[in-house]
């Protein structure tokens, strides 16, 4: 079963959106930053290792760079977290909808570029 979070860090002005599996292993991550909410990454952990896979470590490498990573490790373990500083559950329409907002604003902002 998933779960979605949301986390504020507020030493960056970032909020960080989680999908996590039912171990707590993130499946696909948001990253917003500063008071506009630009959006700094959006990646998905089976969309990185379908590249790697079968493209290799350099095509993994241009989308990291394009759509960043998802957490190392297990952001959804509860445990692992301190009373105090602990992340929110949120609906999965919540984290969705922050998924194809930033989506759709990093292949705006990269179709810019090209």
């Amino acid at each position: 079963m998933l779960r979605h979070l949301r986390y504020y860090f507020d030493e960056e002005d970032t909020w960080f959106f989680y999908e996590v599996d039912s171990e707590g292993w993130t499946t696909r991550q948001v990253e917003l930053e500063g008071p506009n909410r630009r959006a700094i990454a959006a990646a998905s952990l089976a969309e990185f290792e379908h590249i790697r896979d079968t493209r290799g470590w350099d095509a993994a490498g241009v989308y990291t760079a394009k759509y960043g990573c998802t957490a190392e490790g297990q952001a959804g373990k509860e445990e692992d977290w301190s009373a105090d500083d602990r992340p929110e559950y949120i609906s999965a329409e919540e984290f969705e909808a922050h998924w194809r907002s930033a989506r759709l604003a990093i292949e705006t902002r990269r179709s810019a570029l090209d």
